[in-house]
């Protein structure tokens, strides 16, 4: 709906304001435990919010009807959801939302009858995104180190998790060491180390991770603190 046609409302100026770029909001980054340095994921970049003001007047044939017009616009601004501000002179619809009252007010008396009221309206305008193409999300995988084991521990699951909250896939490179169930549980199979490889192919919406590594030692079992093997002593 127009604003002079519905609410008498002559807005002066915002179209600076609305073209003007709010700058891109920092990018998710991840600093790696065991890497100098910081990973940076810049397949998504977003825009600020920004505020404008809408400076503009009322011009009402008198009181009665500014505070009727008044009243119904500041209705519509505070009413739930994003409101559509459409500028006619940029040829672009902006989403808006209200924030607070007015920051000045002036009547001035035009005629006998007539009146204008100087007034602003303060708005947050949502960004527009900026998407780099191909448009998928990162994601990160997170893998602690795994403790050492002992060749008769039970099955156990590491805290892996990926940052997307998609499931990830464990991998064992040594069998007679280690072996994965279902892709996630690690089952014991003998002494040795093993590299544990986390993975996360990624899906529509998020691009593959990068795989993660974790070498898995596991160790004989000893019972009451005794070493597990004997050997022959000759004495003469």
């Amino acid at each position: 709906m127009d604003l002079f046609d519905t609410y008498s409302y002559v807005v002066e100026s915002a179209s600076d304001e609305l073209i003007k770029d709010a700058g891109l909001k920092n990018p998710p980054e991840y600093d790696w435990e065991d890497q100098d340095g910081k990973e940076y994921f810049l397949d998504q970049r977003f825009a600020n919010d920004k505020d404008v003001l809408l400076r503009g007047y009322f011009h009402c044939k008198n009181k009665v009807e500014f505070w009727q017009k008044y009243t119904s616009l500041l209705t519509k601004l505070k009413s739930p959801g994003l409101r559509k501000l459409y500028s006619a002179e940029l040829e672009q619809t902006f989403d808006a939302f209200y924030k607070g009252a007015s920051s000045a007010v002036k009547f001035t008396q035009m005629s006998s009858s007539d009146i204008v009221v100087r007034m602003e309206f303060p708005l947050t305008v949502m960004p527009l995104e900026y998407v780099i193409p191909g448009g998928k999300l990162s994601q990160v995988i997170t893998f602690p180190v795994i403790a050492t084991k002992t060749e008769n521990d039970a099955d156990f699951e590491p805290a892996v998790s990926a940052s997307s909250g998609l499931s990830v896939n464990l991998f064992s490179s040594n069998p007679s060491v280690a072996t994965i169930i279902n892709g996630k549980t690690i089952h014991i199979t003998g002494i040795g180390t093993t590299v544990i490889t986390a993975q996360q192919l990624g899906n529509d919406t998020y691009n593959p991770a990068t795989d993660k590594t974790r070498v898995l030692t596991v160790i004989a079992f000893v019972e009451n603190n005794k070493f597990p093997y004997t050997f022959p002593f000759n004495l003469s």
